[in-house]
């Protein structure tokens, strides 16, 4: 923290507080106040950051899109949900713009859109929207990458909540399987047992 807090001040200093390089310095430090729970104090910093990112790249780039992830995340641990999809849902658009509707940050975004329709109740918005984060975790990462297995892992809670126990087993069945073959058998049993 310290060391982000001086590189904030060393680009204030050089750069001055409009740069981009200082919209990224106030990014990276919200960035880990959202990790340590402070999510009051993050919420500011990426705001600053946002604004100044839009004013060097304009409100149409993939930096923009990023800032929003992140900002979303931040109201979503708040609860303000409403912000946070209006967030999540900018930032896709954005993202589908500039670097297209396959790339794994727009599966991030998807899955986050799709936590926001869970908490609102709308299990069905929020399948159709992991589904779609899946698909394209599964073309640009591979079937058998671990963040695969973290979404099939959100769609078999999601499915168990709706009492569909069978395609809910299948979801963690392949979940299990994707990471007992990246983890091996004793390391899936413990990280299963986190969840």
């Amino acid at each position: 923290r310290l060391l982000l807090e001086e590189s904030l001040h060393v680009f204030d200093q050089v750069s001055g507080p409009h740069h981009p390089d200082f919209a990224g310095a106030l990014a990276q430090l919200a960035m880990l106040e959202r990790r340590q729970g402070n999510f009051v104090a993050a919420l500011p910093l990426l705001e600053q950051a946002l604004v100044i990112t839009e004013h060097s790249f304009g409100r149409n780039n993939p930096e923009v899109a990023g800032i929003l992830y992140e900002i979303g995340l931040v109201e979503l641990a708040l609860g303000r949900i409403a912000n946070a999809q209006g967030r999540f849902e900018r930032s896709i658009a954005i993202q589908n713009a500039t670097v297209g509707p396959t790339h794994p940050f727009v599966a991030l975004s998807l899955i986050e859109l799709a936590e926001v329709k869970r908490q609102q109740d709308d299990r069905d918005v929020a399948s159709t929207l992991l589904q779609q984060a899946l698909h394209i975790q599964e073309q640009s990462l591979g079937r058998e990458h671990t963040s695969v297995a973290q979404t099939l892992t959100r769609l078999g809670y999601l499915e168990a909540q709706s009492h569909h126990l069978s395609s809910a087993k299948s979801y963690f069945g392949r979940a299990l399987q994707i990471r007992e073959k990246a983890l091996g058998t004793s390391r899936s049993e413990e990280h299963t047992s986190e969840l």
